[in-house]
């Protein structure tokens, strides 16, 4: 579950004042707050998910695993929070990274296109089949390299676990040929999933080119490449306070964004169940935490861009 703060006593709304305008009281009460305030929204939020498991609309099994989907999000979110709350501002957005492909799949298992039994089947059944022959080839692999190496039992007993039978892999590659299989992962792809929703007005149009961006600076982040590397340096060698105050400036994006895929989430079952989502509206504000991070913001911009 995500993390929970006890909420400060006195006047929170003055103490963090002082925060962004006087630099008063430590950054880690800055990242403390944002965290938890941001993490009580989406908890709010995320009980407003329950009729969506016990509508008639869809069984038990698809049910079962939006649920899944959905708690693996909840799950990363509070992840990435906690990270926020002790100042790893930065790692934090390679969880949201996992949080937005999350939120995005459970939008288009909803309203994606197709029939909703094909969308479903594809997903947990045809995805999760070619997984499972990448794996298997990447265990043998492995395998291969050892030659007449000996492994302990636990670990060959795992290494078996995690592949097919040769007569399951034949079964799958023949039910999906090497052109269907990148047909299928290319469908499910994030971008082109984002590319749809977007088309079809289930996802803001400048949200989905964000989403996209910040999946492209992640993997940079993610892999070793030379432009995240060059970023990581760049923020490293900042003067202060120009440093600090960027790192605030991504803590409060961040909660922020994590806050919205949650929203998203939570609007597309709505929607799909044809509920008012006025509600959503009283889970999703609060003032507190939008008032912090617009002062956050401009005092970054301020120090960044003089304006």
């Amino acid at each position: 579950m995500p993390l929970i703060l006890n909420k400060p006593s006195g006047d929170s709304n003055l103490l963090y004042r002082k925060v962004v305008n006087l630099g008063q009281t430590s950054e880690n009460t800055l990242f403390l707050r944002l965290a938890e305030l941001a993490d009580c929204r989406v908890l709010a939020m995320a009980q407003l998910l329950a009729p969506l498991w016990k509508s008639d609309l869809i069984d038990v099994v698809k049910a079962q695993l939006l649920a899944t989907l959905s708690t693996t999000c909840l799950s990363t979110t509070g992840s990435a929070l906690h990270l926020i709350g002790i100042g790893r501002v930065w790692d934090a957005s390679i969880l949201q990274r996992s949080v937005m492909e999350g939120t995005i799949r459970f939008i288009y298992l909803l309203h994606g296109d197709g029939s909703f039994e094909e969308r479903f089947d594809e997903f947990s059944s045809a995805l999760e089949d070619i997984a499972w022959l990448r794996l298997t080839q990447k265990v043998q692999s492995f395998l291969d390299t050892l030659g007449d190496q000996k492994l302990d039992n636990g670990s060959q007993q795992t290494l078996e676990s995690m592949r097919l039978s040769d007569s399951e892999f034949g079964e799958i590659s023949h039910k999906y040929p090497k052109r269907k299989r990148r047909q299928i992962e290319d469908k499910w792809s994030f971008g082109k999933l984002l590319e749809y929703l977007a088309s079809k007005d289930l996802l803001p149009s400048q949200a989905a080119a964000d989403f996209q961006l910040r999946y492209l600076k992640s993997s940079q982040s993610i892999h070793g490449n030379p432009l995240g590397l060059a970023s990581f340096y760049e923020r490293a060698h900042r003067p202060e306070p120009n440093r600090s105050w960027a790192t605030y400036a991504h803590a409060a994006e961040t909660t922020r964004i994590l806050k919205d895929l949650t929203l998203y989430r939570l609007s597309a079952a709505h929607i799909f169940l044809r509920l008012n989502i006025d509600e959503l509206v009283a889970a999703y504000e609060h003032p507190e935490f939008d008032s912090l991070c617009t002062e956050i913001f401009v005092k970054h911009h301020a120090m960044e861009y003089g304006v």
